[in-house]
């Protein structure tokens, strides 16, 4: 997992300097001093992550033992099913940061920023770590490997990160499906309608069913 956090990193980083280089040369302006906070805020929430790998391997580690059902087989259904369950529980633990208020002081920080750009999704709270480790673990108890549930993490957050930046086109037809770029910039707005909406990290799916999906029909602000 050392090296998820160090990849995650770079990636932020590297994807940030193209946007903002993109963004000025739209005439846009980037507030440095803002995402020079929210990249400071996502180093230290991926340090602290660091520092407490062993809290989240311990835990995994002992519901594994505890589950009464084999491991999923094939190799390929198991790492499905974890893709899947992962953004099931994402969008739950989602959902819960916006009601709980406990939770919500450690997600609160990353709905602060003004400006919505690739830097917003390092704006996170290291309180947050132990809210989705806690969230996530469960799953070993449906069969799912303990690798699978992390690279599921990955994909799910490598994707999260890409949606926050106003540059990308319009992906017309797929937010039936899919979370997009401006399916969640509707999640980010302050627009009354889209309070408490749009709570999906990939799939659109969970906002659907359980009825906090909109379409956007009212201006993003």
């Amino acid at each position: 997992m050392h090296w998820t956090d160090g990849l995650v990193l770079i990636f932020g980083l590297v994807t940030f300097g193209i946007e903002w280089l993109l963004l000025r040369a739209h005439g846009k302006s980037v507030s440095i001093p803002q995402s020079a906070l929210n990249l400071s805020l996502g180093m230290i929430e991926r340090l602290f992550a660091l520092l407490s790998l062993s809290f989240g391997l311990w835990l995994t580690s002992e519901l594994a033992g505890l589950r009464s059902v084999a491991a999923i087989e094939p190799r390929w259904l198991n790492f499905a099913l974890a893709f899947v369950g992962v953004d099931f529980f994402w969008y739950v633990y989602h959902r819960i940061s916006h009601r709980v208020s406990l939770v919500w002081v450690a997600h609160l920080v990353h709905h602060q920023p003004e400006e919505y750009n690739f830097s917003v999704n390092f704006a996170n709270s290291p309180l947050g770590y132990f809210v989705r480790v806690l969230v996530y673990s469960p799953l070993v108890l449906l069969g799912i490997d303990p690798e699978f549930i992390v690279l599921a993490n990955v994909l799910n957050g490598f994707y999260q990160a890409m949606l926050h930046s106003e540059l990308w086109p319009a992906w017309v037809g797929l937010e039936r499906y899919l979370v997009t770029p401006r399916y969640h910039q509707i999640h980010h707005s302050s627009a009354r309608a889209h309070l408490d909406k749009n709570y999906g990290g990939i799939f659109t799916i969970w906002d659907r069913l359980f009825g906090s999906y909109h379409d956007g029909s009212e201006p993003i602000s």
